[in-house]
């Protein structure tokens, strides 16, 4: 588990706070319709928020592959110069800030 209540909460937090965005909640909509079924490991939002809820992650580092493997296989999915490429580089680009 996490080293602290701390970063759970901070995780969850953040994440909330992405899902209010208006392009978080496109993206997470249309990326989750695509997303289980193409990819070997596929990754969405809703699933690391639940996985943090339950206690699943063993640290912060395992949180962020997570969250990285969502902008790597939405990135190999989209064509770059669309819409949903924008998108996700927006995400990424607030979530790593």
């Amino acid at each position: 588990l996490f080293r602290s209540a701390f970063q759970c909460s901070w995780c969850l937090k953040l994440i909330s706070k992405m899902k209010k965005m208006r392009i978080s909640q496109f993206f997470e909509e249309e990326f989750s319709k695509v997303s289980e079924s193409l990819f070997k490991t596929p990754m969405k939002i809703q699933t690391i928020t639940e996985k943090l809820q339950c206690g699943k992650y063993a640290s912060i580092q395992d949180w962020n592959n997570d969250m990285e493997l969502i902008w790597f296989n939405a990135k190999n999915y989209y064509s770059q110069g669309s819409l949903m490429f924008d998108i996700i580089e927006t995400l990424q680009s607030w979530y790593q800030k």
